[in-house]
């Protein structure tokens, strides 16, 4: 055994208290980082050295401690889990927020809205065939008429203005799934660089996936090397999957949201389907309702347009004194209006679905990240015992270190001096 034995284990002690003092410090300053997972300090025995002793078997006399390596405490099984339910809380968000959109749209009583625009015209058609020589009465149904055609073009305008918002909303979504799988790429060649060692650049890789999970369903797989690879959901699990980022080699950007099965852009087209569908189900209505009221291209009947090509935007309403009642106007109002209703109840209990499904869908991502942090979050009353203890072994390695230095003082420079 080396005379120095004792100085070389108390210098190991300090340098590992060291870094697990610096480490800990590292913790309690990102306890507020978005991301971040607590590191600990990964410590071992060293070696230890055989000595002889008393009886004929050489004994072991230990060395001291060595680090072994700085790790970030994660769960990888409750990352997954994380992803995948993030994925579906996107695409149910963005359903949601739709559905509040066309519910606003299709109110359901009250002044300017549908039933009640088309109750008014019918109601004015009973007052002209009361009163078949007033011409009051016969205004009033034109202005009646006029009122409608207002609440319907209004009405069709929204349509058309949440399609270019869900539009708008898809194409930014792709910029910036895009732009999450550039930084992800990025991240992976960073890494690398570090042989999978670098815990802060695998955190802010972590927090981009999340952000990317949430946009698009996604499989992520981890090599050996830290890098990970990644590829959308499929529909079909015996489906060839698209891979995204696999390692440091260029991305496959994302390019519309046809092929994707859950996450916020599987939600806006998902969403984009069901505007399309109640949209026309709404000018299914208008139309028909205008129909069995009367429409021609001259002032002969209510609505003055083509019925053919039928464009709503440019149906005016007739200027003429001689309006005579459609036989189709009574035979064809409780078919318009059960018509309408069926619409407004499918869009009634469709919401209610999406919006009960949503609120599930967060309790659980909310439930699993809470899990999540549970392992990776800094607990800054765990750190501060933790700090306590490190001191205190830092403090003891150090006195190892001085009392030997005493020892070896005693024997180099006293022993033999009188």
């Amino acid at each position: 055994m080396s005379t120095f034995h004792g100085l070389e284990v108390g210098r190991r002690g300090i340098t590992t208290a060291q870094n697990q003092i610096n480490t800990t410090g590292h913790n309690m300053t990102n306890a507020a980082t978005p991301g971040y997972s607590r590191q600990n300090v990964s410590a071992s025995a060293t070696t230890p050295q055989s000595v002889f002793t008393s009886s004929s078997t050489p004994g072991q006399l230990g060395t001291g401690l060595l680090t072994d390596a700085i790790v970030r405490l994660r769960d990888h099984f409750l990352d997954g889990k994380f992803w995948t339910q993030n994925s579906n809380t996107g695409s149910l968000e963005a359903q949601a927020r739709t559905m509040k959109e066309l519910e606003s749209i299709v109110k359901t009583a009250g002044e300017g809205t549908l039933p009640q625009s088309m109750q008014d015209v019918w109601n004015a058609w009973q007052n002209v065939a009361n009163n078949p020589t007033d011409a009051g009465a016969k205004k009033i149904l034109q202005e009646r008429a006029k009122s409608f055609l207002t609440t319907a073009q209004t009405m069709d305008k929204q349509f058309a203005q949440v399609e270019m918002d869900l539009q708008s909303k898809v194409d930014f979504a792709v910029t910036e799934t895009n732009q999450l799988l550039q930084g992800i790429r990025d991240l992976n060649e960073v890494i690398q660089r570090s042989s999978g060692k670098d815990n802060d650049a695998m955190d802010q890789r972590d927090r981009l996936i999340d952000q990317l999970s949430k946009k698009v369903g996604i499989d992520v797989v981890r090599t050996n090397s830290g890098m990970v690879q990644i590829s959308l959901k499929t529909a079909d699990a015996s489906a060839t999957p698209t891979i995204l980022v696999n390692g440091r080699d260029d991305i496959t950007p994302i390019v519309d949201g046809t092929d994707i099965v859950s996450g916020e852009l599987a939600g806006l087209v998902k969403s984009q389907d069901d505007v399309a569908n109640y949209r026309a189900e709404f000018q299914d209505t208008v139309k028909s309702f205008i129909e069995s009221n009367g429409i021609a291209n001259d002032n002969s009947q209510l609505f003055v347009g083509d019925a053919i090509s039928f464009d709503l935007d440019t149906i005016t309403v007739s200027t003429s004194k001689a309006l005579t009642e459609p036989t189709t106007v009574e035979s064809e109002k409780y078919a318009i209006q059960s018509k309408w209703q069926s619409t407004v109840a499918n869009l009634g209990t469709k919401a209610n679905g999406v919006y009960r499904a949503h609120q599930t869908a967060e309790l659980a991502t909310t439930g699993i990240n809470n899990d999540r942090q549970s392992v990776m979050g800094v607990s800054l009353d765990e750190e501060m015992s933790n700090l306590i203890k490190f001191q205190h072994a830092y403090n003891a390695a150090a006195r190892m270190v001085s009392t030997t230095d005493q020892l070896l003082d005693t024997l180099i420079n006293r022993l033999g001096a009188r």
